[in-house]
């Protein structure tokens, strides 16, 4: 291989860059680009089916080995953190934090299974997933991607998601894994996404390396290094993290990417900038490749500026700044991840097979059967739960009632949630329960009008109040006071004023600082983000057909001061405090 062709294996530019046959020339005949990712929303195909994406795959595909003086075939990755979430007409399963409550391997290894079928039918070999950053800080806006603050609970799920994702062979890989983000990253200071984490080696150890390392002894084919800087130093230009603790004490061999544009991050044109999200070490966009790369680093997620990247790194190599040594093992590291995931055998996928790849029946039944054994029953006074069936009409009322948006959580279909007009298969909570018992027995109100609710709740034997957050991902979802909205509180004070039993529903991505109207209802049951299946399954514990499984895999402080809290101990100054539900609570029938 040329200097040129083994540096261009190591880019990673996303697709929404692939604008024209010039844009095409420049990325895979000048850079030789080696991977291509979907970002959140981002599309190879014009529309958002499973044919489409296959058959945009395949055209990229094919640009490139046109290009391709070696026929060295690209890998093209995304995130699907929940199910083949970024695919429309998928069935999107319960969000990491919800899995956690499962507590059960088997199961969350059979959804990563249905994820990897999926995926690979459209020829996305590179899945950037399972987070293995364990639960620490729920101001933070990722919470909800992680499984459990409890490392060894944490590490049991990752490896049977590596597992499931990655197949029964480590030479025949269905997708390529991802553990991430290495490491630290969740906890943040105040709980704001990619600021700096300060951590003594013992916290590090005793943590956030378990998830990891049992990512790896899995077989984890790639992890990715977090957004922030680690006592420091940013964690894509650490080599004591990067090389000494991964490569060296926890021995991991695959491929080493970063996140999206953290290299480039390296370098602040202006200065080091008063927002803390940036540590600037780099005196120039050369030298950030320079400290990435012998930090560790193998393939940088650019997205963009390819060419900067490429050209960057041949003259570094030139210099000597970059060793040679160094370059040849990065990118015989991609190169051997591409012939375990058999690319250069197959390139290509059957588009007309896409569609049965990607949507099966049975993946409904799955999706309800995880959404059972999540939910989490937390309060249950006086047996209120499970409801008769039989008896007066109930009043479903609140804005996860309704909300297919609020049910699925962040990267669905979109970034930040499911976008304006698109429809992914899915059972609201007020579907279920009316499916449950009849619509004839369920009414409804206008959740944000107090005499509405208070009409309707004298026709009704009990209240089932369904609150939560909108769809969010990264820093856009950081909440400082950890709160649910004013108009929610006001719904649930009004629902608990009628006199009538109140079940309190939450379909949230981590608890909420809601401690006086959980004491005030009568029943409260954590939802999670449930997914497509949310209204089967709510409605499977609410009426006894499943008797409720899941525990908290975190503690639900009592109070915003007391976090963050992990088991039940303040992180800010080691000190217990009694949690409102601690780690591993959940009732049951």
């Amino acid at each position: 291989m040329t200097l040129a062709e083994k540096v261009g294996q190591l880019a990673q530019v996303h697709v929404a860059k692939l604008t024209s046959d010039s844009v095409l020339d420049e990325v895979f005949a000048d850079e030789g680009v080696g991977s291509i990712l979907s970002g959140g929303g981002e599309l190879p195909g014009g529309t958002n089916t499973p044919r489409a994406w296959a058959e945009g795959i395949n055209r990229i595909q094919k640009a490139a080995l046109d290009r391709s003086r070696l026929q060295i075939p690209i890998l093209y990755g995304a995130d699907a953190p929940h199910g083949l979430s970024p695919v429309l007409g998928s069935v999107i399963f319960p969000q990491q934090i919800g899995m956690g409550a499962t507590r059960d391997p088997a199961l969350v290894r059979q959804v990563a299974a249905v994820t990897a079928r999926g995926a690979s039918a459209l020829g996305i070999r590179w899945i950037f997933g399972p987070v293995a950053d364990v639960s620490r800080d729920l101001r933070w806006g990722r919470y909800y991607e992680t499984y459990s603050e409890d490392p060894t609970l944490a590490s049991s799920l990752v490896v049977a998601t590596v597992r499931g994702l990655q197949g029964n062979s480590s030479s025949q890989l269905v997708v390529a894994a991802t553990a991430k983000h290495f490491i630290g990253y969740s906890q943040p200071r105040s709980g704001r996404d990619r600021f700096p984490v300060t951590l003594s080696s013992a916290a590090l150890t005793k943590w956030f390396v378990p998830p990891f390392q049992a990512a790896v002894d899995a077989g984890a084919a790639t992890v990715m290094t977090q957004h922030s800087a680690v006592n420091g130093t940013p964690v894509v230009a650490s080599h004591e993290l990067a090389t000494d603790l991964l490569r060296g004490t926890m021995r991991f061999g695959g491929v080493l990417i970063s996140d999206w544009g953290d290299v480039a991050d390296l370098y602040c044109p202006g200065g080091n900038p008063p927002n803390p999200k940036f540590t600037c070490l780099a005196s120039s966009p050369k030298d950030a490749v320079r400290r990435a790369l012998n930090a560790g680093l193998d393939v940088t997620m650019i997205p963009d500026d390819s060419a900067q990247f490429t050209s960057s790194l041949i003259e570094l190599v030139q210099s000597g700044a970059v060793s040679t040594e160094r370059l040849d093992e990065a990118v015989k590291r991609v190169l051997t991840l591409k012939f375990e995931l058999g690319l250069f055998e197959q390139p290509y996928v059957d588009a007309s097979r896409a569609r049965a790849g990607v949507i099966a029946a049975s993946d409904r039944r799955l999706a309800r059967k995880a959404v059972d054994r999540s939910l989490t029953l937390l309060k249950n006074r006086h047996h209120i739960l499970p409801l008769k069936k039989r008896g007066g009409p109930l009043l479903v009322v609140g804005p996860a009632a309704t909300s297919v948006s609020r049910q699925m959580g962040g990267w669905t279909i979109g970034w930040q949630g499911i976008p304006a007009g698109a429809k992914p298969p899915a059972v609201t909570i007020l579907q279920g329960i009316r499916e449950a018992v009849g619509a004839k027995k369920v009414l409804s109100a206008n959740w944000r009008s107090k005499t509405d609710i208070r009409a309707k709740a004298k026709k009704a034997r009990a209240i089932v109040v369904a609150i939560g957050e909108k769809a969010y991902a990264e820093w856009y979802g950081d909440n400082p006071r950890g709160a649910l909205a004013a108009n929610q509180v006001r719904l649930v004070k009004a629902a608990e004023a009628t006199g009538k039993p109140v079940v309190l529903l939450l379909v949230a991505g981590r608890p909420l600082m809601i401690t006086n109207l959980v004491k005030k209802s009568d029943a409260f049951l954590m939802a999670y983000l449930p997914g497509t299946e949310a209204g089967h399954g709510v409605a499977d514990v609410l009426f006894g057909r499943v008797s409720p499984r899941g525990k908290l895999p975190v503690s639900w402080p009592a109070s915003i001061k007391d976090v963050p809290m992990v088991k039940g101990i303040r992180l800010k100054d080691g000190k217990r405090a009694k949690p409102l539900f601690a780690y591993g609570t959940g009732l049951s029938y």
